[in-house]
Parts: C-alpha cells; structure tokens; sequence
C-alpha cells in the first residue's frame, strides 16, 4: 500500500505542475499608445506650458500590478508611453510643448512631471487603477503648484482581458489628466 500512496503522490504532483504550467496566465503588456476616454471639454485659448521634465519615479518599474493572478507590466518604451499621456493633455486646453526646445523666458509657464505610481490589482471582483503623478509648475524662478495629482478608477473585474484591462489604466490616467489640465489652466488664467 506504501508504494501505491508514494507513486499516487508523485503521479499527482507531475499532474499538479503541469496543469499549473498550462493554465498559467500570461503577463499582460501595457499599450505604449494612450487612447482618451473622455477628456474634460474646455473652452477659450489652450494655455501653452513648456513640459520640462516627465520622470518614471517609480519605485518598482519592472511591474504596473497584479490582476486575478496576472502579472500587468509597463511598455517597453516607458519614456514614449509617458509621453503619449502627456500629449494628451492637448484634448484638455493645455497645449504641452515637450522637450527642453528653446529656454522659456520669465512668462512661459513651465512644468515637470513625476510618475510616482501606477498601480494595477484586483480583489474578488473588483479592479482598481491608480496613477500619482508629482507636478511642478513654475513661471520664472516662482515655484506656482507642487503637489501630487491622483487619478484613479474601481470597477468591475469582469475576465481580467487585455482590452479590459487597458481600458482601466486609460481612465485612471484620463483622471489624473483631468486635474493636472485643471491646475495647469488655473495658472495659465492667473499669469494672463
């Protein structure tokens, strides 16, 4: 009888691991493309701000989160995704010239930006998306907005697919851009 026990229980753990290996959930890719959900509509002249720094200042940047067991990883090209958010902001009255280009003068309203978190986990049935940004916004020498900027989405975890799962991250960040627009606009109105 010890011997079928032992060979029932080596049989069931070459089962185990192999069945394990095949259902065994790939990692999911963030998209280097950001697709808007709905930006904030706003009205009048977009306000011009030189984007001069956008950080990843994540402390963990090999990994964006975890859903239903489903490890979700950053694009490859970190730099060109964050970009592409940023660039976005145009669709909220905010015309974002990136680069250093040319140096501002003593009206140019000036921005750096930090990715401080991205974060993507699920909980039962539940997903929530987080990203925290660190904006900066300074005309001249004079330091106008520092804080931190949070957008984030909760919804239903319905199977944990890539399309779902893009879509959640392009909210939290259609989120944080709604208010990063917002403050950069009300600094734009301030200096006119």
């Amino acid at each position: 009888m010890k011997r079928w026990g032992r060979g029932c229980l080596l049989w069931g753990l070459a089962v185990g691991s192999a069945y394990a290996d095949y259902f065994q959930k790939p990692d999911f890719v963030l998209s280097e493309a950001f697709e808007d959900t709905h930006p904030i509509a706003t009205g009048g002249a977009p306000c011009r701000m030189l984007v001069a720094l956008i950080t990843d200042a994540r402390s963990e940047r090999t990994t964006v989160g975890n859903v239903a067991g489903r490890p979700v990883r950053p694009p490859a090209h970190v730099d060109a995704w964050l970009r592409n958010v940023i660039s976005a902001l145009s669709a909220r009255g905010v015309d974002a010239v990136l680069g250093p280009g040319s140096s501002p003068d003593a009206q140019t309203l000036v921005a750096d930006m930090e990715l401080k978190i991205a974060w993507l986990s699920s909980v039962s049935t539940s997903k929530s998306t987080t990203f925290v940004w660190h904006l900066r916004l300074r005309r001249g020498d004079t330091l106008l907005v520092d804080k931190h900027i949070r957008g984030a989405d909760t919804v239903v975890n319905w199977s944990s697919r890539d399309a779902e799962l893009q879509r959640a991250v392009n909210r939290a960040l259609g989120k944080s851009l709604d208010l990063m627009a917002g403050e950069i606009r009300a600094q734009c109105a301030a200096g006119s």
